[in-house]
């Protein structure tokens, strides 16, 4: 009944396609993708966002990334929710369930919403720690806190999905159509705009229905993204999936244990010795974000 009313009172079919779309064997295609154009894509450095790279630093990466390729669009997941939880987001109402106080321990007086003057106040403590030079009335600054203000929402949500099912749920969803395929592509532009209280109810029922494979099945693409953002590709391990046919991986069930193993290291190798082809990233997406 939970997920009749939530498509009844939903206007978009994005709260259906996180329910039967995360962790599906079309998602484990997208994440191969991915990977294999990490491997050949030329300039890969440049994206790598070091442990010591500062938030306005990481605001630059996340705006040159080109979301037209399937391996960027996967990182700048993760250095969103990056900046978002370095900026101190997570302490935000909407996720602790608090209005914040002053000083005194007295409730602010600001006039208004206080979940929406908490959002402004954190989208204006970001842009001073990321960039304390610019001044606010110019285009440049306007423009800025437009992006960090996108970042902010955007990161919130992953947060909240992230915080449920661990970060690697973040790959496995697919954020690009498959040829030939369902249309099942979950973008950040959706995700984005969906209103935080659906996902809050989206959230609940995956947990109540798919919460220990879900779980599962991040933990592995975890290992799998932490390899991309700290090895270079020379040293980087190879996945079970890089060399399983696409349309053997799409023959799997969602959630099954068969397709959660090929989210493991491949046997008998540890390190990248093969060349590997050009990937076909029909990495040239399109537009991803639409």
């Amino acid at each position: 009944m939970a997920i009749v009313k939530l498509v009844k009172d939903t206007s978009t079919e994005l709260p259906i396609k996180l329910l039967l779309c995360v962790a599906t064997s079309q998602s484990v295609v997208v994440l191969k993708k991915a990977i294999l154009g990490w491997r050949t894509q030329t300039g890969i450095a440049s994206w790598q966002l070091s442990k010591s790279a500062s938030k306005a630093e990481a605001f630059q990466i996340i705006e040159n990334m080109n979301q037209n390729m399937m391996c960027s669009a996967l990182l700048r997941r993760y250095y969103i929710l990056r900046l978002f939880e370095d900026c101190r987001g997570c302490d935000m109402p909407s996720l602790t369930g608090f209005v914040s106080v002053r000083g005194n321990g007295v409730p602010s007086r600001k006039r208004g919403n206080p979940l929406n003057n908490a959002e402004k106040d954190l989208t204006t403590a970001m842009m001073k720690e990321m960039f304390p030079a610019l001044r606010p009335g110019t285009q440049e600054y306007d423009n800025k806190r437009g992006a960090v203000n996108f970042y902010r929402k955007l990161g919130r949500k992953f947060h909240m999905l992230t915080s449920s099912f661990g970060k690697g749920i973040l790959a496995l969803m697919p954020y690009y159509d498959l040829p030939g395929e369902p249309d099942m592509s979950i973008s950040d532009n959706q995700l984005q705009s969906l209103r935080e209280s659906t996902l809050g109810q989206v959230i609940s029922i995956l947990e109540r229905t798919q919460g220990e494979a879900l779980c599962q099945f991040s933990a592995a693409a975890e290992r799998i993204v932490d390899a991309l953002i700290e090895f270079p590709v020379e040293r980087c391990p190879v996945f079970e999936l890089e060399e399983i046919a696409e349309s053997q991986i799409l023959e799997y069930p969602k959630n099954s244990s068969s397709l959660l193993s090929l989210l493991g290291l491949r046997r008998h190798a540890q390190i990248v010795t093969d060349p590997y082809p050009s990937a076909d990233e029909s990495t040239e997406l399109g537009e991803i974000g639409g």
